[in-house]
């Protein structure tokens, strides 16, 4: 509970964050949980990383 935009899921002490949909944890850092939404963001389109070529905009999770 109180986890930004998803849940934490804990293994054998390893905590990751299970991201709510359009929701990335794209910065890496597990205290602010999925902070980036990733369904109309040129930078990380659709996942983490993902980011449109020049001229492209993401829309819907896709560059176009």
């Amino acid at each position: 509970s109180g986890f930004l935009h998803g849940s934490a899921r804990c293994v054998a002490s390893a905590c990751t964050p299970s991201c709510s949909e359009n929701w990335g944890d794209c910065d890496g850092v597990f205290a602010n949980g999925c902070e980036t939404p990733i369904t109309n963001n040129n930078a990380h389109c659709g996942r983490c990383g993902a980011a449109c070529l020049a001229g492209q905009t993401c829309r819907n999770n896709f560059c176009s």
